[in-house]
Formats: structure tokens, C-alpha cells, sequence
């Protein structure tokens, strides 16, 4: 099992290191595609997810690889049924079209064993495999459900959500302060020698002076200034300059850019237990409580996945949030073990 661990993460080095978020997402996108084997609509978004960019492939291959180290359950009680079909050891050397007929689980084995077991996978991969190596160049962490804040060099504050990271390099002429995962709101002294520089991922905010909140997700990096102003690019856009209330979300996969005007008290009401959102996906909003969970939380349903919110979630509970997240569209949230919970509509 170590050899393919390590072939597994030597993979992912050949190209850029996916973020955790990416990483997550390569996960849901597994645990779906094994859950709903004929659904033709998740196979395209999947294919249309996986050629967007390399680290993808890189994040989809290593779960596919775990799966495949810890396929060899078929020796666990099934109940007379044919266990889950572990993944080829070479499915990185596979087409899109071809890593999701490798995905396809028995129709014998029952749906909520599917779930559980792809869930657990996917689990042990994101802990055991990417985690480390994302945080070893980071300055600053916080763990699962840990909020806190840090002052940096130049008397700035960071306040880092849960399950974040981040590194920071001052010089002379710039500040600069790279997220590397998770969410974190800025609350930055003024220097008008040395502009203050966020990067995060196909985002970057310059400022001066000025509280903003950064948040990095699976396939998005969103930007919301409380005070002051700052610049915004995306990728290869020109800079934005933004002002406070205003929300800007970046969509990794299609580079689009939205803007919304949100109430100023609201941008990083997680530092309070708040998470406020507005018309968002419950995927969206499960990826964020999932930082304040100490259990990995798996939402292979593609339907409940897309369902859209607006509501305020209490993150110092995180198991009554996820309810009230998914109870009115039928979802209930399933506790296979303290350190796992799956949601679905069964």
C-alpha cells in the first residue's frame, strides 16, 4: 500500500500540486459517479470538469488510485453480495469517458453501502494524501472547526476560518500573503510604500488599507471588501476595483466573474458562527461547513448538490446546520460514524 501511496503523490507532482479544495471536489466527483453509474448528464459535467484544467485530472487520479489501494475490502462481510469493483491501477492513463466507466459500482451492491464505503475513500484520501504536502510551506493553520486570528509582521490581522492555511512573504517594496486553503478576512495596516498583495489561487486582491474576506473553494474564489477598497483579478482579466458591500465570484472552470451587493456586517460573519449565504448551491455550502466538521461529509447526490439556498447556518453546530441545510428538499443527513456522515435522499 505505501508503493501506490507514493506513486500517488509523485503523480501529482509532475504538475501543479491541486489545492485541497480541488482535491474535495475530485472526491464528490467520485463518490457521485459510483453512486449514479447511468446518470449521462453527471458524466458530461464530469468530463467538462476534468479537461478544465490539469490539476483535476492530477486530484481525480490519486482518488481513483486510493480507491484502488483500499479495494481490496472485497475480503469484508457484503452479505452474499459482489463488493464495490476496486478502480485499475492505470486509470490516470485513461480518458474522461473512460475513468467514469471504471467508476460504476455492481448494480448488486446496495446504494448506501456505495455511499458509506466511496465516502470513507474519499475521506482517508484527503487526509492521507494531499493534506500534508499543501501545508508544509504554509506559515499559518488552522484545524477543523478552528477559528483564529494572527498578527502579522507589519500589524496586520489575519482571522483564519476553519481547516485554512496560509503563507506570507514581506519585503521591502510589497506585502504579500498567499491562501492556500480555506477562508480568511483581512484586516490590513496602511502602507502606501509597499502595496499589500493577496494571492490566492487565479485570484489576487492589492491593497493599501482596507478588511476584505477571501475565500477559496473547489471550483471558485470569492472576494468581498468590508472597508476601503481594493483591486480584484481573475485569471487573465483586468483588474476590478471594488467597493465596500460588493462580492465578487470567480468560477475557476468557465472564468466567469458575478458581482452582488451584500450588507457590510455579513462579510466574514463566520469569525461569529454565522455563515450567511444567498443563493447559493447546498454543494457550495456543504464545502464550506465542512471546515467546521470534524467528520468528512460526503453529498453524492448531483440533484441536492445543485438545489439553491439563502439562509444563515450556526457553524458552532454543525450537524443541526447540515440539516437545516438539506431537510426541506428531502435530504437527511446520515451519521455512519463519528467521522463520517453522508447525505442523501433514501
Amino acid at each position: 500500500m505505501e508503493d501506490g501511496t507514493s506513486r500517488a503523490m509523485q503523480g501529482q507532482q509532475k504538475g501543479r500540486m491541486p489545492s485541497r479544495a480541488t482535491v474535495e471536489a475530485a472526491a464528490d466527483w467520485l463518490i457521485r459517479l459510483r453512486a449514479s453509474p447511468d446518470d449521462a448528464a453527471l458524466a458530461a459535467r464530469f468530463e467538462h470538469w476534468l479537461a478544465a484544467r490539469p490539476e483535476h485530472q492530477l486530484a481525480f487520479d490519486a482518488q481513483c488510485r486510493t480507491w484502488s489501494l483500499l479495494g481490496d475490502l472485497r475480503s469484508a462481510p457484503s452479505g452474499g453480495r459482489a463488493p464495490p469493483r476496486p478502480l485499475p491501477r492505470d486509470v490516470s492513463r485513461t480518458s474522461p469517458r473512460r475513468a467514469v466507466a471504471v467508476a460504476r459500482p455492481p448494480r448488486a451492491v446496495p446504494r448506501r453501502s456505495v455511499l458509506a464505503l466511496g465516502a470513507l475513500v474519499a475521506g482517508l484520501a484527503i487526509l492521507l494524501l494531499p493534506g500534508v504536502m499543501l501545508r508544509m510551506g504554509a506559515d499559518h493553520v488552522t484545524s477543523t472547526g478552528e477559528t483564529r486570528t494572527v498578527t502579522l509582521e507589519d500589524g496586520s490581522s489575519v482571522t483564519l476560518g476553519g481547516d485554512s492555511a496560509l503563507a506570507t512573504r514581506f519585503a521591502p517594496g510589497r506585502r504579500t500573503v498567499r491562501l492556500i486553503s480555506g477562508e480568511a478576512y483581512f484586516d490590513v495596516k496602511p502602507d502606501v510604500s509597499r502595496p499589500f498583495v493577496v494571492d490566492a489561487g487565479e485570484a489576487e486582491v492589492r491593497v493599501l488599507g482596507t478588511a476584505f474576506d477571501v475565500r477559496l473553494g473547489a471550483e471558485t474564489a470569492v472576494v468581498a471588501l468590508a472597508r476601503g477598497a481594493v483591486q480584484a483579478t481573475f485569471g487573465a482579466e483586468a483588474a476590478r476595483t471594488m467597493v465596500p458591500g460588493e462580492r465578487l465570484h470567480y468560477d475557476t472552470t468557465s472564468h466567469a466573474v458575478t458581482r452582488e451587493q451584500v450588507p457590510v456586517e455579513d462579510i466574514g460573519a463566520w469569525r461569529d458562527g454565522r455563515l450567511v449565504v444567498t443563493d447559493a448551491t447546498v454543494g457550495e455550502v456543504v464545502e464550506r461547513i465542512r471546515r467546521y466538521h470534524p467528520a468528512w461529509i460526503a453529498l453524492p447526490d448531483a440533484g441536492l448538490s445543485s438545489a439553491r439556498v439563502t439562509g444563515v447556518y450556526d457553524l458552532r453546530h454543525p450537524d443541526a446546520a447540515l440539516s437545516a441545510l438539506v431537510e426541506p428538499f428531502g435530504g437527511r443527513v446520515h451519521a455512519l460514524s463519528p467521522y463520517l456522515r453522508v447525505i442523501a435522499r433514501l
